[in-house]
């Protein structure tokens, strides 16, 4: 029986599948860990992850970074740009994921939350050193194309 999402949260409460892409990553691997979404039972905060779906319909799952109002900054940890979600988009929180057969609570692991810290303090580091980066590489490419015309 092929659901939707949607349907599987409202029906089950819970969300358990696969992640697709890169955008979560080194956290969630794409076609490895397995993501435990959990209905909305209480408001997100700052570093949960929650999924949201796009007004396009595509669904995603990405750290909340920021609140302005009932909008939410959110960002995947493998990308610096942020998008603006209203609550209304986000339908579920997650509580933690299997990797292999370990499984990493999100509230209760150390590690976990300590990768959480981490990788939020450094994101201004990570983030200009991606831009310098994408514009030296930018450059590169055009030097390349002058060089051979």
């Amino acid at each position: 029986m092929n659901r939707s999402i949607e349907e599987q949260l409202q029906k089950d409460g819970f969300l358990l599948k696969l992640t697709i892409g890169k955008s979560m990553e080194p956290m969630l691997h794409q076609w490895q860990e397995q993501p435990v979404i959990k209905v909305l039972g209480r408001k997100p905060k700052r570093f949960d992850v929650v999924l949201f779906k796009r007004n396009n319909g595509q669904y995603v799952l990405h750290r909340i970074i920021g609140m302005k109002g009932d909008r939410y900054r959110i960002r995947g940890d493998n990308c610096y740009e942020t998008e603006l979600v209203s609550s209304s988009q986000l339908l579920g929180i997650l509580e933690g994921f299997y990797r292999g057969e370990r499984y990493i609570d999100c509230e209760k692991d150390k590690a976990y939350r300590f990768y959480v810290y981490w990788h939020c303090f450094v994101f201004p580091f990570r983030y200009g050193y991606l831009r310098i980066r994408s514009f030296a590489a930018h450059c590169y490419r055009r030097l390349l194309r002058r060089a051979q015309k």
